[in-house]
């Protein structure tokens, strides 16, 4: 009998749908999701103990597996066990995928290359956003959890800043390196058949749903997928600043682990206002572009190619 295995990727881009994709999928009666959304197992240049002392505290608190050795729902983790990391699918059950979606696996260097070693008949998901659009979003995200910002500039001082210091996933936030997709989807590319890899854009998960249902069983070989109308994770800021304590609080003590997903939506529903969102001039829009428009152009002369 052959080993059954992950076997469905979705490796990115970062802020890019990679979650709504996840839950979409995960209502198919023939694809089961890791436990853990994000289990990272194979970015092995990405691992907690090369994070800030706080965020490795955080990670190193947070309690993985129950009394009988089950994995219990997180949203991302870095396993660096096999075992550990095979506890996140259901093997035991007839699904046809077994799916692992961590964007942090399209910035590693060396993700691709470990998958197509572990499953060389994996199949590869990769989210395509607008670069600006990316990293608007991921600061919009960082606002909403209170890390320290500035105005909208940050991206780009961050970039610069970054340039003479540990400037790497879990130590940076990466705004403008996250969205030069060149590289990184370029790995995939030469590694992977050009069959097992199917790249979509941001746009097409909020529009067009039908197209990308039918790319997607087509894709995967499977009948009665169903995309849902909104996407699930979108920054928002916060609204009531009466509230932001409190958070602070739920966060600190992984509180919010504890938590119902559906009571944690709502909550979350409640505090936020769309409205609020950052808002970028038309100048300011350009000055990033500029940042990208190398990238940008040596990705389309690689897709154009493929």
């Amino acid at each position: 009998m052959e080993e059954r295995k992950p076997n469905l990727f979705i490796v990115g881009a970062a802020k890019a749908g990679t979650t709504f994709l996840h839950e979409a999928l995960s209502n198919h009666t023939q694809i089961n999701c890791a436990i853990v959304k994000e289990p990272g197992y194979f970015c092995t240049d990405i691992r907690i103990n090369n994070f800030p002392e706080p965020l490795q505290k955080k990670f190193q608190k947070r309690k993985i597996f129950d009394k009988s050795g089950n994995v219990i729902p997180h949203h991302n983790y870095f396993f660096s066990n096999i075992d550990d990391y095979l506890k996140c699918f259901d093997f035991q059950s007839k699904y046809k995928y077994f799916v692992d979606s961590s964007p942090a696996y399209l910035y590693s260097k060396v993700a691709a290359k470990k998958i197509f070693e572990y499953n060389p008949n994996a199949k590869i998901i990769i989210i395509r956003r607008d670069p600006v659009d990316r990293a608007i979003s991921h600061l919009k995200m960082n606002l909403l959890t209170f890390k320290d910002i500035q105005p909208s500039t940050i991206i780009a001082t961050d970039h610069e800043f970054g340039k003479s210091s540990n400037y790497e996933w879990g130590c940076s936030n990466l705004y403008i390196e996250l969205g030069k997709y060149y590289e990184q989807f370029k790995r995939y590319i030469e590694i992977f058949p050009k069959k097992n890899i199917l790249i979509i854009d941001f746009k097409e998960l909020s529009k067009g749903k039908e197209k990308l249902q039918q790319e997607l069983s087509e894709f995967l070989q499977i009948e009665n997928l169903y995309l849902p109308l909104q996407k699930t994770n979108e920054s928002k800021q916060i609204k009531y600043q009466i509230f932001t304590h409190l958070i602070r609080i739920t966060r600190k003590y992984n509180i919010q682990e504890l938590l119902p997903k559906n009571f944690k939506s709502i909550i979350k529903s409640k505090l936020s206002a769309q409205e609020n969102a950052i808002k970028l001039s038309e100048d300011d829009r350009l000055f990033l572009y500029s940042f990208f428009e190398e990238d940008i152009n040596k990705l389309e002369n690689l897709l154009r190619h493929y």
